[in-house]
């Protein structure tokens, strides 16, 4: 890695990840922008992820091997990035996905020459596991990226992104921000709010360049428990950040839609709950959000399908599929 200032530093967090990092980090040496450097962070591994990192960054500069001395978690981890990352930008990209060749190229270039907009966003392409990772990955070199900016028209549930990842940001607007080590899931959806106010908007284009990669043993895919109920938290942090700040119009299409993802997280949660402690407390609080629904500039058909859940989770489950379609 060279003294002169990348202009993007990637942040990859990585605990036991054997079987999974070599083609994650494949896929970063082999991006079509090279002005980069890359932090991989290791949570103290068990196993031989370490070697196997060496193994692939060795005699590439643009890499460092961070070894931390105690297991951390991987919202301390990626803090750890947050303070040690030299990039005029700064992205995310976890040890067990892949990132599509063009990915920094056009991310950078939605960012501008001057680095003026200062957060940029982009799709994700879900994969159940990685015998399913597109080998010959294409896009549609002709999508348009817009920029959205944050008012009380702002969309949450067509434009906000519900991970760390998938998104490239300015470094002055994440100098000041952490993520909270309290969440065990939506970590990273409460930090993505807090770089969206901090920006003011996003430049968000609607290609697939991340690719998320499922796997059965992964907090998302566990036995639903306390770890996996901190999501509901996380969403109830992103309120609060939204209400309390004077910079933020927390009204109309934007209040209306962050309801609705929380919601739709109470109703997710409440079916996955199949031993029944949470439930209770899942249903008082998607009555309680419901009022909020109730009052916001959202279609009828939304209203009515939260309204559903609220008077039997059974029957709401049955109607899911004829009010999407």
């Amino acid at each position: 890695m060279t003294d002169k200032q990348p202009r993007v530093s990637i942040i990859v967090p990585a605990y036991n990840a054997v079987g999974k990092i070599e083609r994650c980090l494949r896929s970063i040496q082999n991006q079509t922008f090279s002005d980069f450097e890359v932090l991989v962070i290791d949570d103290k591994s068990q196993d031989n992820t370490v070697d196997i990192v060496r193994s692939i960054i060795d005699g590439d500069k643009r890499f460092k091997l961070i070894c931390l001395k105690s297991n951390c978690g991987v919202a301390e981890v990626r803090n750890y990035g947050l303070s040690h990352f030299k990039g005029k930008y700064v992205s995310f990209v976890d040890s067990d996905d892949t990132i599509h060749p063009d990915f920094l190229k056009i991310m950078i270039d939605l960012a501008g020459r001057d680095n003026e907009v200062p957060l940029v966003s982009c799709r994700s392409y879900d994969c159940l596991d990685w015998k399913h990772v597109p080998t010959n990955w294409k896009i549609n070199e002709e999508a348009k990226a817009e920029y959205y900016p944050l008012n009380s028209n702002f969309d949450y549930d067509k434009h906000y992104c519900a991970t760390c990842w998938s998104s490239l940001y300015r470094s002055d607007i994440v100098k000041n921000l952490k993520f909270d080590k309290t969440l065990f899931v939506g970590e990273d959806t409460f930090f993505w709010a807090q770089a969206l106010i901090v920006a003011r908007g996003v430049k968000l284009i609607e290609l697939p360049l991340y690719c998320y990669v499922h796997y059965p043993e992964s907090t998302l895919h566990g036995q639903f428990d306390e770890k996996r109920y901190s999501e509901i938290i996380a969403w109830e942090k992103v309120i609060e950040l939204f209400s309390n700040n004077n910079n933020v119009d927390f009204t109309g299409k934007l209040k209306g839609t962050v309801y609705t993802e929380y919601s739709t997280r109470l109703h997710d949660k409440y079916y996955l709950d199949v031993s029944g402690k949470y439930r209770k407390k899942l249903r008082q609080k998607a009555l309680r959000c419901y009022t909020v629904l109730l009052t916001s500039p959202l279609s009828v058909k939304t209203k009515v399908g939260h309204f559903l859940f609220i008077v039997s989770p059974g029957l709401y489950k049955l109607s899911e599929k004829a009010l999407n379609k």
